[in-house]
């Protein structure tokens, strides 16, 4: 599978996959209906047309999002192990350049990213 590297001015590196991999959907599905005022059951029956209606205000956090979606996402990286508490400590530059080309290059299809695109949250693809 291809990979994109983004190698930082302080000599550290990230890789992720060039395209968004089944885990990486998989995993912001299931999280995205935790999001939701739907009960899972009834957003599984209507995925794809959720809309900002559908998000619980109370429960949405697109940092939570972002963060499994890099997570599953990366390849390798030069910060240490690839967690959630690494993640916590890599500059927010690296993390911003990183998380702009997966949302620019994965596909918008899990029902958060569809409903966060018509509240205006996650960039257009």
């Amino acid at each position: 599978m291809n990979k994109k590297r983004f190698e930082f001015e302080d000599g550290a590196y990230w890789e992720v996959y060039a395209e968004q991999t089944w885990g990486a959907q998989r995993a912001t599905g299931r999280l995205a209906l935790t999001m939701l005022k739907l009960d899972a059951a009834r957003a599984d029956i209507v995925q794809g047309v959720i809309t900002a209606a559908d998000v619980d205000p109370l429960k949405w956090d697109p940092d939570a999002i972002n963060e499994v979606l890099l997570l599953h996402s990366t390849v390798a990286w030069s910060y240490g192990p690839i967690a959630a508490e690494t993640l916590a400590r890599i500059p927010s530059r690296h993390v911003s350049a990183v998380l702009d080309y997966v949302n620019e290059v994965y596909p918008q299809s899990d029902p958060l990213a569809i409903a966060a695109l018509s509240n205006g949250v996650r960039k257009d693809s």
